[in-house]
Formats: C-alpha cells, sequence, structure tokens
C-alpha cells in the first residue's frame, strides 16, 4: 500500500469514527450543524490562503 492510500484510510476511518461518536453522543443534527459551519469556513480559509490576481497595466 502506498503512503498516500494509506493517508487516505486513516482520514477515512477516523472521520467515521468521530462522525459515530458524535451521532451516539449527540445526534445526527449536530453532524449537520457541523458540516454547516465547516463549508464556509474551509471556503474563508481558501479565500484567504489563494493569492490575488496580478494586474498589469
Amino acid at each position: 500500500m502506498k503512503i498516500p492510500y494509506l493517508r487516505w484510510w486513516v482520514a477515512a476511518l477516523l472521520f467515521t469514527w468521530l462522525t459515530g461518536h458524535i451521532v451516539e453522543r449527540f445526534s445526527y443534527q449536530a453532524i449537520f450543524i457541523l458540516m454547516g459551519f465547516l463549508h464556509p469556513l474551509a471556503y474563508l480559509i481558501f479565500v484567504r490562503m489563494v493569492r490575488k490576481p496580478v494586474v498589469s497595466s
């Protein structure tokens, strides 16, 4: 197994475990609320990290 595939496998394993833990402890509503905040947060991080285009005059 190559290293990148191993990282994806471990990430999927941890994500599934964390989702199950949150659902058992709280409910599915907590997962939906969390996903509702993570997508806009990811967008803001992406926008902040991307450089502004160079405009030549």
